[in-house]
């Protein structure tokens, strides 16, 4: 039997609690799992004993907002804090370190053009978000060795089931009002993860006691008009797919709202595979369908 004492930094975050409702419902008489959840929004944390864990997975960060730029904020949560928490794990005791970094970590935004971040693809971050997420990275993997494993995950898109809030839902209601799909841009893609395959491949990082860099996604980047297709098909409405309307949305893609609509960034399919982790344990459509 194989047991594994986890301890989730950032406590109550939407991907932590998301992680530890996966990891529980996966436990079996050979697997079983003990997770804590630690807050770290103060310095409180640093009295509370990393003793016993095996794994630390470090959630805690502030995302990116626009109104915000204060780098000395981003530094401290996303770069400075991880690293201490790092540290204090390895010196007690702790085996696998696993860090949510992000695919910002590149400094793509979206873009009209088919953009793929590949092997060869250098990170390069731009704005505060994705520069504290790799400075954390950069000081991070210098921990790895074979007592203490680093493992950073970058993930695109999450979604997740039933996002009232989330882009899905957005689509979603558009095509409800207006079931008019204009064909465009359908060779841009945008990778995303359904969250339910994310916190699978946490587990299998855990039991596989990996280490390394992750750029997980579904099984493939998606369109913009793959995307409100399978959205459609879920919800059972009749979508009139218009190529004439898909000319103007070209013409007038100077506009920002047509690159947000249509734009993308995506991983490469064989930079998404890792050996012996099938992760994708829902496939799109019925992701869609789960998330609506």
């Amino acid at each position: 039997m194989a047991q594994y004492n986890i301890l989730i930094t950032g406590k109550d975050s939407h991907i932590g609690n998301k992680i530890q409702e996966w990891l529980l419902s996966h436990q079996s008489d050979n697997e079983i799992y003990n997770i804590h959840q630690l807050d770290v929004i103060t310095d409180e944390w640093e009295n509370f004993s990393f003793n016993g864990y095996d794994v630390v997975i470090h959630v805690a960060a502030i995302v990116h907002r626009p109104d915000c730029q204060d780098w000395n904020l981003y530094e401290r949560v996303n770069a400075k804090l991880p690293i201490r928490i790092a540290n204090k794990a390895k010196n007690c005791g702790v085996k696998q370190f696993i860090f949510f970094s992000s695919m910002a970590v590149y400094g793509f935004g979206k873009v009209l053009t088919d953009e793929v971040i590949d092997e060869e693809t250098i990170p390069q971050p731009k704005d505060y978000y994705g520069k504290s997420k790799y400075l954390a990275e950069q000081e991070l993997i210098k921990l790895d060795d074979v007592e203490f494993r680093i493992s950073i995950v970058r993930p695109p898109n999450v979604y997740g089931e039933n996002d009232t809030r989330g882009y899905i839902i957005t689509f979603a209601n558009i095509i409800k009002r207006f079931p008019v799909l204009p064909i465009a841009y359908e060779n841009v893609k945008q990778s995303m993860i359904f969250i339910d395959n994310l916190t699978e491949l946490i587990r299998l990082i855990i039991i596989n006691k990996s280490s390394g860099y992750y750029m997980p996604q579904d099984i493939e980047p998606v369109s913009t008009v793959d995307l409100i297709s399978a959205i459609s098909e879920a919800k059972g409405v009749h979508l009139i797919k218009s190529k004439f309307l898909g000319y103007f949305v070209r013409l007038f893609s100077f506009i920002p709202i047509i690159t947000k609509a249509y734009g993308g960034i995506s991983y490469s399919v064989a930079l998404s595979t890792f050996k012996n982790m099938n992760y994708v344990v829902v496939p799109f459509k019925d992701a869609i369908k789960k998330a609506l």
